[in-house]
C-alpha cells in the first residue's frame, strides 16, 4: 500500500496558522531547555502557540515532526538539529525548503544554510535577536 500525504504546496500567509513549531533532540539538555524557555516566553509575549516535538537525536523523527507541521500550516518551524547527523538531517531541511516553509535551524551546519538560503519571517526573527534567547 502507498502512503500518499497531499500537503497544501501555495503555504501562502493568509493560509498559515499562527503557530511556532519547535523541534529539539531532547529536554534533558539543559542548553536546549534554556532555548525552550526562551522561545516559550518570547512566543506568549507574541499570543503565539508552540508545537513541541522531541527528535531523540534523530534525523528520521525530525523528518516526521516537519512533514507533521507542514499538514498543521504552522507559521514557521525553529529546529535543533540532532547532533552529528549533518548528512540525515539534509532531507528535513529539503522538505522544508520544498514547502518554503520559513525556518531557523541551530546546530553546527546551519550557519552557512542560514545565511544562504533560509526564509525567516517576522515572528521567528524576534525569538532569535530576543534577548532571552542570549
Amino acid at each position: 500500500m502507498i502512503k500518499y500525504k497531499k500537503y497544501n504546496t501555495s503555504y501562502t500567509t493568509s493560509s498559515k496558522k499562527d503557530e511556532i513549531g519547535v523541534i529539539i533532540p531532547d529536554v534533558i539538555n539543559s542548553f536546549f531547555a534554556r532555548i525552550l524557555e526562551g522561545i516559550t516566553k518570547q512566543a506568549k509575549e507574541l499570543d503565539l502557540p508552540v508545537t513541541l516535538y522531541l527528535s531523540h537525536d534523530n534525523p528520521q523523527d525530525e523528518l516526521e515532526a516537519v512533514e507533521k507541521l507542514i499538514e498543521k500550516q504552522c507559521k514557521g518551524i525553529i529546529l535543533i538539529r540532532s547532533r552529528n547527523k549533518e548528512k540525515e538531517s539534509l532531507k528535513t531541511i529539503q522538505k522544508m525548503q520544498k514547502y518554503n516553509i520559513p525556518f531557523v535551524g541551530i546546530g553546527k551546519t546551519f550557519i552557512l544554510l542560514i545565511s544562504i538560503s533560509v526564509l525567516i519571517n517576522a515572528e521567528i526573527q524576534k525569538f532569535i535577536v530576543s534577548e532571552k534567547l542570549k
